[in-house]
């Protein structure tokens, strides 16, 4: 048996190092904390500026708006959290950079301004199912048709929940038509 230590003695060829220099900090991944914040600051202007009737009760028409308020913030606190914390790189081979994935970005994003655009006209229903379509085809599902499912029994569940639980109507759109 041998006491002999040499550098890099028991290391493994193509094994990771945690020694190597400081990460990159990409600042484009800002952009989604960016904008929960522009959503949360609009979702307080909004419930600020809203009318109630009656005293609102525990459960009114401006609670849930705050919830989401107060989600988002959080949320968005935590990605800035994770972003901005010092890493060093994790040295396996010569890998490419991952950039952020702007096709996916602009997915989700223009499935966001879908839904707002034609959420009168269409109806919550059909207009959430595509959103929650391009939000999980932005997240990487091939399966179109799984993600038009997938959208249409949350779409639904939501729907049934506002109205039959909440007792809130949400637009019926081309639906109510019929």
């Amino acid at each position: 048996m041998s006491n002999d230590i040499t550098p890099g003695a028991g290391r493994v060829e193509g094994t990771a190092e945690a020694h190597g220099p400081p990460a990159e900090r990409d600042l484009s991944a800002v952009i989604i904390p960016a904008v929960l914040v522009a959503i949360g600051g609009l979702l307080i202007y909004g419930t600020a500026t809203m009318t109630e009737a009656g005293d609102g009760g525990l459960f009114g028409a401006k609670t849930f708006p705050r919830i989401v308020a107060g989600l988002c913030f959080v949320v968005a606190l935590a990605m800035v959290a994770d972003i901005v914390r010092p890493r060093r790189l994790l040295v396996v081979e010569d890998e490419p950079r991952e950039a952020s994935n702007w096709p996916a970005l602009l997915t989700v994003f223009g499935g966001l301004l879908f839904f707002i655009l034609t959420l009168e006209w269409l109806g919550w229903l059909i207009a959430a199912t595509i959103l929650f379509a391009a939000v999980a085809i932005g997240l990487g599902n091939r399966r179109y048709l799984s993600c038009l499912l997938g959208g249409l029994v949350l779409a639904s569940v939501i729907q049934i929940t506002f109205s039959g639980i909440l007792e809130i109507s949400l637009p019926s759109g081309l639906l109510g038509r019929f």
